[in-house]
């Protein structure tokens, strides 16, 4: 009982840890001379930018129980589905990689942190099977 009074508050918190992993890279990125273009070009940066997104927005929802976003679940599922791609292949073909200038605390944040949060998050409070549904109808791929 007392995790579904935190999820919210945590869900906010690990959200804008993203953001602030993010903006911390992206400084360094900068700082060193690489284009800003080039830096969201990345799936990692893009995905993790929309996860912390869904995690903030939906935090705030919880917490004032009003609709912060229309496509609250169907956010999710597709939170969900990129950050699990992140971590899958992190995991499995970039852990030894050196990755250049990425600040170690940032890579274990985006390709660790965050896709085990969003993931756990998916878990804790499920959605509603129908939203899932409405996901897959919705998508191109399916007409």
């Amino acid at each position: 009982m007392v995790l579904y009074r935190m999820l919210p508050w945590l869900r906010i918190g690990f959200g804008l840890l993203a953001v602030v992993a993010i903006a911390r890279q992206l400084a360094v990125q900068i700082q060193l001379g690489f284009s800003v273009v080039n830096f969201f070009s990345y799936f990692t940066n893009l995905a993790n930018a929309y996860a912390a997104a869904v995690l903030v927005l939906g935090g705030c929802h919880s917490i004032t129980g009003r609709e912060v976003f229309r496509l609250g679940e169907t956010a999710r599922v597709a939170s969900v589905a990129y950050m699990a791609i992140v971590g899958i292949v992190f995991g499995t073909a970039l852990r030894q990689v050196d990755l250049g200038s990425l600040r170690p605390w940032v890579n274990g944040v985006l390709h660790v942190v965050t896709p085990c949060v969003v993931v756990v998050d998916w878990l804790a409070a499920p959605p509603a099977r129908s939203s899932i549904f409405i996901f897959c109808c919705d998508c191109s791929f399916f007409r």
